[in-house]
């Protein structure tokens, strides 16, 4: 009778159990998901206090693992010295394991990308990493062929006029007036409600509204390679054949990303927050005596801690989610026909 209720006890223990572990033991991994990427994001701001021109690092977190692995054994020994004697033996045991996989970021364009968001996130505002913000928004247009929207794209050229020669200002004169055109005409085309099938496929001799707006992205994206620092002429005219959609949508999630930094006011016409002192850093006496999230990072000066106020958490969430866009996960392989360039962002266009 012994045996039994042992051996029954081993069984439930095993089973039922088991599943129940399995469960907060998957529920307990989830929730440190959240402080892993707050923890990333806090201690870069922490090495970046000590040093301004550090290279920030980054993990990208594509799964996770969580396996509980159960075990038992049980059994009945005869005795035969002295009284005859049945001895139960049973042993149990459980074995839990939780992993993530990761991916550490190595591309020198979102490497340079995240540098340029920690740098503003502990000097807001500054003049230099603006312009050099809006330079990388630049870039990423031209060569990801992303027609950025017109409140980007002007923001953008009235910052480069600042530091533009008088020579230089006068070319970007020029540029913001055909720019002005091409964006009234692409809007002026977007705006129709729908597009009828003789407009995709017009009548001999004739240009359709599709293949105009995609005409005008290529002369925006060819209008703007002439203000980015470029080492190289694009080609821009050249149609490619295929073109992934994946790496266009990461392209663009990217100029947001980074013109939510620079832009003067919020949605709700608020002042951007980004552009508010909202991190505080310092030596450890200079913690307050109570933080939600703190950064750290070992220097050669001695430990630099960075923090958020429980005031501007919001900012910190939002930045976070920044930081995930300037370093997304592996790009899908997804290839379709596609013609031009893209929008990005808010632009609504035929693509």
């Amino acid at each position: 009778m012994h045996q039994r209720l042992l051996i029954c006890g081993i069984v439930l223990l095993l089973g039922g159990c088991g599943s129940v572990q399995l469960q907060r033991s998957t529920i307990r991994q989830a929730r440190t998901l959240s402080d892993l990427q707050y923890q990333q994001v806090l201690d870069n701001l922490a090495m970046f206090s000590c040093n301004a021109d550090a290279l920030a690092w980054h993990l990208k977190i594509r799964g996770g693992l969580v396996q509980v692995t159960s075990q038992g054994v049980a059994g009945i020994a005869a005795q035969v010295l002295g009284a005859a004697e049945l001895v139960p033996s049973a042993e149990a045991s459980q074995a839990v394991v939780g992993q993530w996989d990761v991916d550490p970021t190595v591309e020198a364009g979102e490497l340079k990308a995240l540098q340029l968001a920690y740098q503003m996130a502990l000097a807001p505002g500054h003049p230099t990493i603006v312009n050099n913000i809006y330079k990388q928004i630049c870039e990423t247009a031209v060569t990801q062929h992303v027609v950025p929207s017109r409140e980007v794209t002007f923001n953008m050229l009235d910052n480069f006029m600042l530091w533009a020669s008088p020579e230089k200002q006068n070319e970007i004169g020029v540029l913001k007036l055909h720019l002005k055109h091409v964006y009234d005409r692409i809007a002026e085309l977007a705006s129709r409600p729908t597009v009828q099938l003789h407009e995709i496929q017009p009548q001999q001799g004739s240009v359709s509204n599709v293949t105009e707006i995609e005409f005008l992205k290529q002369q925006a994206i060819g209008l703007l390679s002439s203000v980015c620092d470029l080492t190289y002429i694009p080609v821009y005219i050249e149609r490619r054949p295929e073109r992934n959609v994946a790496v266009i949508e990461q392209a663009q999630d990217k100029v947001e990303a980074l013109y939510e930094l620079v832009k003067p006011a919020a949605e709700n016409g608020e002042p951007n927050p980004f552009l508010t002192q909202w991190v505080q850093h310092g030596c450890k006496r200079d913690i307050p005596p109570c933080v939600c999230y703190l950064g750290r990072y070992k220097g050669c000066q001695g430990d630099c801690y960075a923090w958020v106020p429980d005031s501007q958490q919001a900012v910190l969430r939002d930045f976070l989610l920044i930081v995930l866009r300037l370093a997304p996960g592996e790009k899908q392989d997804i290839s379709v026909p596609g013609r031009g360039a893209a929008f990005s962002p808010g632009l609504v266009g035929v693509r």
